[in-house]
């Protein structure tokens, strides 16, 4: 009986681990639409862009109905992303502040405020 309690609960400590919740950033991936966009004190509404994250630091900006594929990381609230274009160059390699749901990037001089979708 000491064996067969002991079998399973070597093979639950092997099956817990593959029933998810290993990626720390599981709660962050998905889409953040753009909802405003600011330079100084003047501010407008988003027009269609977003960033969306997906597992093993995969990423997607899009502007001006653009999609550009990328790498991004989270170390606490620090968000990164690189993005490259059509030619593989490197096209954006922004930085930011994850809040929540709230995600705010500079691009080219401009403070970009992302909300998660859904």
């Amino acid at each position: 009986m000491k064996k067969l309690l002991a079998l399973l609960t070597s093979a639950l400590l092997l099956i817990l681990p593959a029933c998810g919740g290993d990626d720390p950033h599981a709660a962050v991936l998905g889409r953040y639409d753009c909802v405003a966009v600011a330079q100084g004190r003047v501010a407008i509404a988003g027009m269609g862009e977003y960033i969306e994250l997906s597992q093993d630091g995969a990423g997607r900006l899009s502007l001006s109905g653009v999609p550009m594929e990328g790498s991004w990381s989270l170390a606490g609230s620090d968000f990164a992303l690189t993005v490259q274009n059509e030619q593989g160059e490197t096209a954006y390699d922004l930085a930011g502040q994850l809040q929540g749901e709230v995600l705010t990037v500079e691009i080219e001089g401009y403070t970009c405020t992302f909300v998660k979708a859904g």
